[in-house]
């Protein structure tokens, strides 16, 4: 998860700051391209209206 600008891996026991930098910009990126996707999703089924 990304809090604070932050990655971290969360459970319900134990949180670690991850800190490798090549790490946290591949997190970036598959954060991006799945907020890209989830867009693209809300696009289509807006065009399709009403179900």
């Amino acid at each position: 998860m990304r809090r604070s600008g932050e990655w971290g891996l969360t459970t319900a026991a134990l949180s670690i700051r991850l800190d490798d930098p090549a790490f946290t910009v591949g997190l970036d990126r598959f954060a991006a391209d799945f907020a890209d996707a989830e867009q693209a999703v809300a696009a289509l089924r807006s065009r399709r209206g009403p179900a």
